[in-house]
């Protein structure tokens, strides 16, 4: 939201000096200031400045209910300052109330559900701290008495039902007593290799061990009829830091360009990094360049402090060789290929708060960067050749709000020692469905590049209606801008040829790959929509033998305010 003493005000605002009071302080301008167009998250409302030093003393102000928001409406705030002797103004009092919809639980005795929120406090100043002081909603009860009421409030029906979806879109999980059903989006997916595949995933909760979840599932693939299965078992050890020891086993088919270190883009509990439901509603057709794994993994987590964890991984995978994952040396084939590896991974954060869902961490992004720094070595092993390896990386991830939007970006870099077959390289994502992301390159294919030397940006830039909101008619529907660039470039050496012969499908990463996109969100309120243009080696064929794609729309679900 632009506040009326932002540096682009006047864009947004009509300011009016209606009076000049004498006050105890001294001589003060009385400032009026209107939305130059109601669609802005911009208010209306009045401020007082104090005429010798500048200083803000009084503001009240009123969003419009027109105003290009989701689920809020009827935002009203106020806020007084007093003088102090060091001639500072500090703040006195503060109130904020706004109504929060829940139109997406709206039923026929409920049609528009929505709950009153208001929230005041006063602040007294000392020499040493400063000391708030407030009360909940102007409210006469006890903590207790409130305690009580908030409990009943849960309990009613429409809280019940919002607190259930609320579970399964923050954590990925549907709670079904003391056994969660989940992840959703592995339910059921489509695949050349499978056909149309049934998954059953489960984990227990704490309702049934408070330190210890076990889990997995069992996936039945129509066109193979082969049953594939995951298993896991994780302990939390007691005490105020989080640590937590994992043990899991898989048996199952993966994405060609699978990432067992990207842990960033992961962390979206609705993201897998693989083939599921999304990626298949999305992309409309069966998905290819699947193979087979068998995998083994340790894991050990520790929470050093508020702002940094670190996790520790031993894998070992087995990848078998078919049509989208060949191993071809020289003419001779293999039929597998063993990897070994130690991961060490640092996630450095800076006051972001998190949610713990049992075993499960959720993270409440804010506007400062998320670092990640991986290391990870380890060796491999086809027919008779071995090899070791070591690969260094680091991701920053970061939410830039500024006035007129919000500014995305993600940039990576790494670097990969030792000669090893393509498999163990780095592979920028792809995507070949229909589905938009920010962390991927949505007009990339899946496995088109591998580097040993890269480094990757994204960016997306979202506008809180700019050009929409000046648009009659247009502008009632709420649509927001949004653009993005997304750029990789790397190096590949040619000894990695010596290992595994490339697929016909994939390319070195030795000139910068790039892609453009325009396009809207908030259609009605959960839609994306964005036409993105490759820039780049428009002549690439694919595992089709198809020359790539230069142009698309891409799509996903997106819930904001």
């Amino acid at each position: 939201m632009v506040s009326p003493l932002a540096n682009v005000g006047y864009a947004y605002y009509d300011y009016y000096l209606a009076d000049s009071i004498h006050s105890a302080s001294g001589k003060q301008y009385e400032i009026h200031f209107r939305t130059k167009n109601i669609k802005n998250l911009a208010f209306n409302g009045k401020l007082w400045i104090d005429s010798a030093s500048l200083a803000l003393t009084k503001i009240e102000a009123e969003l419009p209910n027109q105003a290009n928001i989701n689920f809020i409406h009827n935002l009203r705030i106020s806020e007084n300052f007093v003088p102090q002797p060091n001639h500072r103004w500090t703040r006195q009092s503060e109130e904020m109330a706004l109504n929060m919809n829940y139109e997406l639980l709206a039923d026929s005795i409920h049609p528009k559900p929505e709950i009153f929120v208001k929230r005041s406090a006063t602040y007294h100043y000392t020499n040493s701290i400063t000391a708030p002081a407030g009360n909940f909603a102007q409210s006469v009860y006890s903590a207790e008495n409130l305690n009580d009421k908030l409990k009943d409030l849960n309990n009613t029906p429409m809280l019940r039902t919002a607190k259930w979806i609320a579970d399964v879109m923050f954590t990925g999980y549907m709670d079904l007593g003391k056994i969660d059903l989940g992840k959703v989006e592995q339910i059921i997916r489509i695949t050349d290799i499978e056909g149309a595949r049934l998954t059953l995933p489960f984990r227990t909760n704490e309702k049934l061990w408070k330190n210890v979840s076990i889990g997995g599932y069992v996936g039945y693939g129509f066109g193979n009829q082969v049953v594939k299965y995951s298993g896991f078992a994780q302990y939390k050890f007691p005490g105020e830091k989080r640590r937590i020891l994992g043990v899991n086993y898989t048996n199952d088919y993966r994405r060609v360009d699978y990432n067992y270190n990207d842990f960033l883009f992961r962390e979206n509990p609705l993201i897998t990094g693989d083939e599921d439901i999304s990626s298949s509603v999305f992309a409309m057709k069966s998905a290819g360049k699947m193979s087979e794994r068998h995998e083994t993994s340790f894991s050990f987590s520790n929470e050093w402090n508020q702002n940094i964890e670190s996790f520790l991984y031993l894998r070992n995978n087995i990848l078998f060789a078919n049509a989208s994952m060949p191993m071809v040396q020289n003419g001779l084939t293999f039929n597998s290929l063993q990897q070994q590896s130690v991961t060490l991974a640092t996630r450095i954060s800076f006051g972001e708060r998190k949610y713990n869902d049992h075993m499960q961490r959720i993270y409440i992004s804010n506007t400062k960067p998320v670092i990640y720094g991986i290391m990870e070595f380890g060796n491999y092993q086809f027919g008779s050749q071995t090899g070791n390896y070591g690969k260094i990386s680091t991701t920053v991830r970061q939410f830039y709000k500024f006035d007129i939007g919000q500014l995305n970006y993600i940039l990576e870099a790494g670097l990969i020692f030792g000669n090893v077959p393509y498999q163990l390289l780095e592979v920028p994502p792809g995507s070949e469905t229909g589905g938009y992301s920010t962390f991927q390159f949505n007009m990339m294919n899946f496995g088109e590049y591998v580097a040993d030397k890269y480094v990757n940006l994204h960016t997306e830039l979202t506008l809180n209606g700019l050009i929409m909101n000046q648009i009659p008619l247009i502008k009632y529907l709420n649509l927001r801008e949004m653009c993005s660039f997304n750029v990789a470039y790397g190096s590949l050496n040619d000894s990695h040829k010596l290992q595994l012969d490339y697929p016909t499908y994939m390319n070195p990463l030795n000139k910068p790959y790039a892609e453009v996109g325009v396009g809207l969100t908030n259609i009605l309120g959960i839609f994306t929509l964005q036409s993105v243009w490759r820039l780049t080696d428009l002549n690439h064929t694919g595992l089709d033998a198809k020359k790539v794609a230069p142009w698309g729309l891409r799509g996903c679900l997106s819930l904001s305010f």
